[in-house]
C-alpha cells in the first residue's frame, strides 16, 4: 500500500483541520489571515485514512476536573499523578539520563511497547484536561483514534490512551 502525505492547516482556536477556504471543521472559526501565527501546517502520514476521519473524535460531555490528581491505570496498576498545568509522559532511559518525563512508564515495559522518552503530555486548562502527542515515534491514540503530533484533544474520565502499544485508562478524582 502506498501511503500518502497531506498538508493540513490547523485552527489556532481548537487545533482541528481547516478547510481549503480557512474554516475550521470543528468550531467553524474562519481564519482569514494565513500566516505562521494564524495556523500550523504539518506534513503527516495519513496511512490512507482521510484527514477528516483522523480528526473526527467522539463527542460527549467534557469532564470537569476539580481534583488535583489524575489516575493513569497502566497494566492494572493505578499511577497517581499530581495534575499541574502540563505533565510529560514517557519513559526514562539509562542511555539518556537528562531526558526524564514527569510520568515515567519504564517500569511498565514501556520501551518494548514503543513508548518514546517524551511521548505525550497532559495539559490542564481551567477544569479541562487535554492530551497532546509530542511527535512520538509510534504515535498516541485516544479511544483508538490516532492523534496528530502537536494537536490537543480533550480527555474525559475513563478514556483510553495508547502510547505505542501500551494502553492506559485515564481516571479523574471526583
Amino acid at each position: 500500500m502506498v501511503e500518502k502525505a497531506e498538508k493540513i492547516a490547523y485552527c489556532e482556536n481548537c487545533g482541528n483541520a481547516l478547510t481549503a477556504n480557512g474554516v475550521c471543521v470543528s468550531c467553524e472559526t474562519h481564519v482569514s489571515k494565513r500566516s505562521d501565527e494564524a495556523m500550523l501546517t504539518r506534513i503527516i502520514n495519513t496511512g490512507g485514512a482521510s484527514v477528516n476521519d483522523m480528526l473526527r473524535m467522539p463527542s460527549g460531555s467534557a469532564t470537569a476536573v476539580t481534583g488535583k490528581t489524575v489516575h493513569l491505570v497502566v497494566n492494572g496498576n493505578d499511577v497517581n499523578v499530581p495534575l499541574g498545568s502540563e505533565i510529560s509522559i514517557g519513559r526514562s532511559s539509562p542511555r539518556n539520563p537528562e531526558q526524564i518525563p514527569d510520568v515515567d512508564l519504564r517500569d511498565y515495559d514501556a520501551e518494548n511497547s514503543g513508548v518514546s522518552r517524551l511521548h505525550a503530555s497532559l495539559i490542564r486548562r481551567d477544569d479541562l484536561v487535554f492530551i497532546s502527542d509530542l511527535n512520538s515515534t509510534n504515535g498516541t491514540r485516544l479511544n483508538n483514534r490516532r492523534l496528530i503530533a502537536g494537536s490537543e484533544r480533550l480527555v474525559r474520565d475513563n478514556d483510553t490512551l495508547q502510547l505505542g502499544s501500551l494502553r492506559i485508562t485515564i481516571r479523574f478524582d471526583k
